[in-house]
């Protein structure tokens, strides 16, 4: 009797253990963009093997080069092979990116600088900054929900305005952390680490309005996005390498 039991006690592990080991779900594979067409413009994005970008090379003979030590990314411009501008990116304790001085001469004589404040993860203020000894200009970031929902002129209040896909959460392929973050930084949600996708943009006045809508294939990837502002649009198409 006790055999019994104990051999029916066994099966019973031995079936629960099995069903946990059938309900592991396998974790979905990391994807990062390899390459972003707009039009007749290719960038192909190369990778160091810790997963950084190394290169952004274009079709029209323009490339970015990004080079990193410790909080520092310096991203070298190279247009038909000679030098166009380089910035140095300072980020802050949390990957964030503190304060950019971008050179446009080999000297380093001419310049222009923006320096980002934050509140957490949120950047607050943005102060610009040039070698030709122009008034130095500030922008204000407004958040609500997780998202910036306006950058405006302290002065004068104008500034732009920003709605978002509220039912979609942010991801890879959105404008701001993919093709502004990643182009600029090397990096995706450098700056705007937003809550949700960008949905449009508009004008103080509401004279002028942009909007972003997002094309997602059977994974949940973004594989395209389509730029609206007025007649005219752009469309960003991504590949990915996954792994």
């Amino acid at each position: 009797m006790k055999k019994s039991i104990l051999l029916t006690a066994l099966l019973a592990l031995i079936i629960i253990g099995g069903c946990r080991k059938n309900d592991d779900t396998p974790s979905p594979p990391e994807c990062r963009i390899v390459k972003i067409t707009n039009g007749t413009t290719v960038y192909s994005i190369n990778y160091y093997p810790d997963g950084k970008v190394r290169t952004i090379n274009t079709n029209n003979n323009t490339v970015l080069n990004f080079n990193y030590s410790g909080n520092t990314i310096i991203r070298t411009t190279l247009v038909n092979g000679l030098f166009y501008e380089k910035s140095i990116i300072t980020l802050n304790n949390d990957g964030m990116v503190k304060n950019v001085r971008t050179e446009t001469n080999s000297g380093g004589t001419q310049w222009n600088n923006n320096a980002y404040e934050y509140s957490e993860a949120r950047v607050t203020k943005r102060t610009f900054t040039n070698s030709s000894g122009i008034t130095p200009w500030v922008r204000n970031y407004v958040w609500m929900d997780g998202n910036i929902v306006s950058v405006l002129n302290p002065e004068d209040g104008i500034g732009t305005e920003y709605q978002f896909h509220t039912d979609k959460l942010m991801q890879v392929g959105d404008f701001f952390g993919t093709i502004s973050d990643l182009m600029q930084y090397g990096t995706i949600n450098a700056f705007y680490k937003n809550k949700n996708l960008l949905k449009a943009t508009v004008s103080s006045s509401g004279t002028f309005i942009t909007n972003y809508d997002y094309v997602f294939d059977a994974s949940g990837k973004i594989i395209s996005l389509n730029v609206v502002s007025g007649t005219s649009s752009d469309t960003y198409q991504y590949e990915y390498q996954c792994h």
